[in-house]
C-alpha cells in the first residue's frame, strides 16, 4: 500500500516516544473546538482521525491539553483508546473484543502515518481492509480518498477493473518483465523458423526412413513455434495491461481526479466529519454548503488564526486558504506561515508539566487547602 513507514509500539498503549502536538483554538458551529496541529511526523491519521471526532463534538482533549495548548502523542491515543472500548462496549460480540485488542494495540503506530492499498473503482471508500482500517470503524471515523477512475475510460477499466494500488503496481511491473521476455522469444522464433525451413528442404530431397525422422523433426519444432507464438501473444498482451496501468497511474499522480472529486462530493453529507487520504497524508475533511474543506493543521499556521479551512475543489493542488465562517479571510500583508521564533511542542509538552503544578498549586491556594506559612 502507499503510506506510513509501519513502525509500531507492540502491544499496548504505552509510548516508547513522547511525540507532542500543538492546539490551535478554532470556532465551528458556534463552539470553541482546540484542533491537534501536525508535528515532525506531518498530516498522520492519528490527528486527523482526533480532529474529526472533536470538530463533531464526539471527543475533547483533557483540560491538562487545552489550558497549556499541547498535547502528547500518549493523550491522543489514549482519548481514541476510550472511544474505542466505549463503542466496543455498545457491541459485545466476541470478535468485536478480539478486534478491539488488535485496534488498541496498533494505535500508537498511527503517529507515523499507515499503508493504505485504494481500490480505484469501488468508490470513495473502496480501500483493502486492514487491522488499521479496523481502527477507523472502532472509532466511528470514515477514511476516504478520490484516486477513482471514470468509469467511462473503458480501456482503462479494462486492466484496472477491480484492482488495489499495489495489483496495479505488479500489472507494471509483471508487464516490463514481458517487454525483455519478448525479445528473447521473438530470437528463438528466428532460430527456430531457420532451423525449420532448412529441414523441410532438406526433407524434400530424402526418402524413406530419413524423410520420416526429419519429418517428426520438423514437427516438433513446427510445434514449439507455436507454442512460443502463444507465449509471446500473452506477454505481448500483459506488456499491453502494463502500458494502460502506468498511463493511469503517471496521469492521476496528484492521487485525486475529478470522478473522485464528484463521487466524495456525492458521498459527503453537509456539515459530516471524515478523514482524507492522499499522496501519503490524512486530512480532516467536511463538507460546508456543498463545498469540500480541509482542515488546516500546518504548524506554520499555528498563530495565523484566519487560517483554518482549505478549499478541495482542484486536483493539481492549487488551493483557496478560509477563515473557520469558511469565508476568505481579510488582506494580510501576505498570507503565509507565521515568521519569528516559534516554541516546539516538544518544548511546550515539557513545560506542561510544570505549568500543571503551578496550577494545581493556584488552584488549592484559591481554595484554602494550599501549603500554610510558618509563623
Amino acid at each position: 500500500g502507499i503510506g506510513g513507514d509501519g513502525r509500531g509500539f507492540g502491544v499496548g498503549i504505552s509510548m516508547s516516544s513522547r511525540g507532542a502536538y500543538q492546539l490551535k483554538t478554532i470556532r465551528y458551529r458556534e463552539t470553541e473546538r482546540k484542533i491537534l496541529l501536525q508535528n515532525l511526523n506531518g498530516p498522520c491519521p492519528l490527528i486527523a482521525a482526533a480532529n474529526a471526532l472533536i470538530l463533531e463534538g464526539a471527543l475533547a482533549l483533557p483540560p491538562e491539553c487545552q489550558r497549556n495548548a499541547v498535547a502528547s502523542t500518549e493523550d491522543v491515543v489514549n482519548l481514541l483508546a476510550n472511544r474505542a472500548i466505549t463503542r466496543s462496549n455498545d457491541n459485545r460480540k466476541k470478535e468485536y473484543e478480539y478486534h478491539l485488542n488488535e485496534v488498541l494495540s496498533m494505535l500508537p503506530s498511527l503517529q507515523h502515518g499507515m499503508d493504505v492499498n485504494p481500490k480505484f473503482t469501488d468508490g470513495v471508500l473502496g480501500i483493502e481492509f486492514t487491522t488499521n482500517l479496523g481502527a477507523f470503524d472502532l472509532l466511528g471515523v470514515q477514511l476516504v480518498h478520490g484516486w477513482l477512475l471514470d468509469p467511462q475510460d473503458i480501456e482503462t477499466c479494462s486492466v484496472v477493473n477491480t484492482k488495489t494500488y499495489n495489483q496495479l503496481v505488479e500489472t507494471v511491473i509483471a508487464g516490463n518483465e514481458a517487454k525483455a521476455l519478448i525479445e528473447s522469444i521473438e530470437e528463438q522464433i528466428r532460430d527456430k523458423q531457420k532451423e525449420l525451413d532448412t529441414y523441410l528442404e532438406r526433407g524434400s530431397c530424402s526418402g524413406g526412413k530419413q524423410q520420416d525422422e526429419m519429418q517428426a523433426e520438423s514437427n516438433d519444432l513446427h510445434e514449439e513455434v507455436i507454442n512460443l507464438r502463444e507465449k509471446m501473444n500473452e506477454l505481448s498482451s500483459l506488456q499491453v495491461q502494463s502500458e494502460v496501468a502506468n498511463t493511469f497511474l503517471s496521469a492521476t499522480a496528484h492521487q485525486l481526479t475529478y470522478h473522485g472529486l464528484e463521487q466524495l462530493h456525492k458521498h459527503l453529507g453537509d456539515g459530516e466529519m471524515c478523514v482524507f487520504f492522499r499522496n501519503n497524508h490524512f486530512a480532516t475533511l467536511t463538507k460546508h454548503l456543498g463545498i469540500l474543506y480541509l482542515l488546516v493543521t500546518d504548524l506554520g499556521y499555528a498563530n495565523v488564526p484566519e487560517i483554518v479551512w482549505e478549499k478541495l475543489d482542484e486536483v493539481d493542488g492549487n488551493t483557496e486558504y478560509l477563515n473557520e465562517l469558511f469565508q476568505k479571510p481579510p488582506p494580510r500583508a501576505e498570507l503565509k506561515p507565521a515568521a519569528g521564533p516559534t516554541i516546539a511542542p516538544e518544548l511546550l509538552l515539557a513545560q506542561r508539566s510544570q505549568a500543571e503544578s503551578d496550577y494545581q498549586l493556584a488552584l488549592a491556594m484559591s481554595k484554602g487547602t494550599g501549603p500554610q506559612q510558618m509563623d
